[in-house]
């Protein structure tokens, strides 16, 4: 019997974790006009940056066509911070579609 509710339970589990993974992964340099409305919005940043640092930021639109970033790979926390204070809440014109996960390479140029 518990062998049988053990068996329920991982069925459930794993069930359930089909629909939980819905996103998709879209690389968005594909639509240069989302690309560089984003772009826009990255104006430069008002810290020292000491060398060419390249990214990628992971985001996805909400239902009201708000950015949300999910993640911006890289180990500068003051850089990540930035990208996400410049970006999250934001809207742009024509945004992607709600729940699908973007990336967006970024180069930052030291100055």
């Amino acid at each position: 019997m518990k062998n049988l509710k053990l068996l329920a339970i991982a069925f459930v589990i794993g069930f359930s974790s089909l629909f939980a993974a819905n996103n998709t992964v879209v690389d968005i340099p594909l639509n240069k006009k989302i690309s560089s409305e984003i772009r826009k919005l990255l104006k430069a940043p008002d810290f020292y940056i000491e060398e060419d640092v390249e990214l990628n930021v992971m985001l996805t639109f909400d239902d009201a066509g708000k950015i949300i970033v999910i993640d911006a790979d890289t180990k500068n926390r003051e850089l990540a911070r930035y990208i996400m204070k410049s970006l999250n809440g934001k809207s742009i014109q024509t945004p992607g579609e709600s729940k699908t996960i973007y990336t967006l390479p970024l180069k930052i140029q030291s100055y």
